[in-house]
């Protein structure tokens, strides 16, 4: 493999990375994707927006059971959330979608390369563990991590980043989240509001709206009047 000489080698295989891997496969070209996580789908398809929205998907199942099933005329008597149960269908979900990836990587015939990439020189990509890959060009889509705080361990025990917040055994009572990111809203919705306040999913969701329309008049009140003037015309 490192012989072959490639059109492109791709460094991260997130939502940028294997969509860019796949088009190059269709027109054509040899390429290679590079990606140090085990698998493919990058924060997102893995500990981002899909797990917390398979987990959206459950809460509200759970809140029509607790809030709205009876009006339909179907009576559950005292629904119960079984968490690790919820927690092992998100899992399948992903699992599920990352093999889907993989299929269509070998229907395109890209080169799926698992491992961490490294440039060492103009078209060259070594991979920690694995083979050193020429190349004509090289994408880097590395996407993102967790930002630390000063002064503060993330443990994923106590402390905890978006990744761990999706893999506690156990709903904490008591929470302090830092940051205001798609992950920290559906989280909170799907595990702690809709699930443990007693609320309905509406009821919850419309309070972050109201919340998340204040922030963004305050921080963008320009970007904010151009989004209500869009919304206008969508919606008369």
């Amino acid at each position: 493999m490192s012989d072959a000489l490639y059109d492109l080698v791709i460094i991260g295989g997130g939502p940028a990375g294997y969509v860019a891997a796949i088009r190059a496969g269709q027109l054509g070209m040899k390429v290679a994707c590079v990606e140090m996580r085990g698998s493919l789908g990058g924060t997102c398809l893995n500990v981002g927006c899909i797990p917390s929205k398979a987990l959206l998907q459950s809460s509200e199942l759970y809140s029509m059971a607790k809030h709205s099933f009876s009006s339909h005329g179907i009576d559950i008597e005292n629904p119960r959330v079984n968490l690790p149960n919820m927690m092992e269908r998100k899992a399948k979900v992903v699992e599920d979608l990352t093999k889907g990836i993989e299929f269509l990587f070998k229907k395109n015939k890209v080169d799926y390369i698992k491992g961490k990439g490294q440039i060492l020189s103009p078209g060259q990509v070594t991979v920690e563990g694995g083979p050193t890959l020429n190349t004509k060009n090289i994408l880097i889509a590395t996407g993102s991590e967790v930002t630390p705080l000063p002064g503060v361990e993330i443990d994923e025990k106590q402390v905890v980043s978006s990744t761990g917040a999706l893999e506690l055994t156990e709903v904490p009572k008591d929470l302090v989240v830092i940051g205001a990111g798609v992950i920290f809203a559906t989280y909170i919705l799907a595990v702690i509001a809709a699930n443990y306040l007693n609320l309905s999913l509406s009821d919850v969701s419309g309070f972050f709206t109201i919340v998340f329309i204040g922030l963004a008049a305050l921080t963008y009140p320009h970007m904010f009047l151009v989004e209500i003037a869009r919304y206008k015309r969508a919606y008369g």
